[in-house]
């Protein structure tokens, strides 16, 4: 819950970062790395597969060959998106901590007010 608690880090304050539509790919290294949790809206299905086990059935079929440039264009796409809103997630969650000077700054704030 992303309610600001103050012994939060930005880390642990949850922050919708974006949908997953259908088709999506999603690194789960990188969403390991920011600490990414997926959660399921409606109802759906969803595969986990090794990188290398892919790679190896793509270029083992000559036919198949062709689509390891497309997956690797779609990996590299949905990776920076990816990454550029769980960086922008860091961000909102670290805005809505509380600081430990919170009570001392609305304090301030409402003495301008009345002044």
């Amino acid at each position: 819950d992303a309610d600001g608690a103050q012994d939060a880090s930005p880390r642990s304050s949850v922050v919708k970062v974006m949908p997953a539509f259908p088709g999506y790919l999603l690194s789960e290294g990188l969403a390991s790395e920011y600490d990414l949790r997926i959660r399921a809206t409606t109802a759906c299905v969803a595969y986990r597969f090794k990188r290398i086990d892919m790679e190896t059935a793509l270029s083992s079929v000559t036919a198949a060959q062709k689509w390891l440039p497309i997956f690797r264009m779609v990996e590299s796409e949905s990776s920076a998106e990816l990454q550029k809103r769980a960086e922008d997630a860091l961000g909102v969650a670290q805005v809505m901590r509380r600081h430990s000077n919170d009570v001392e700054i609305h304090k301030w704030k409402d003495r301008r007010r009345q002044a």
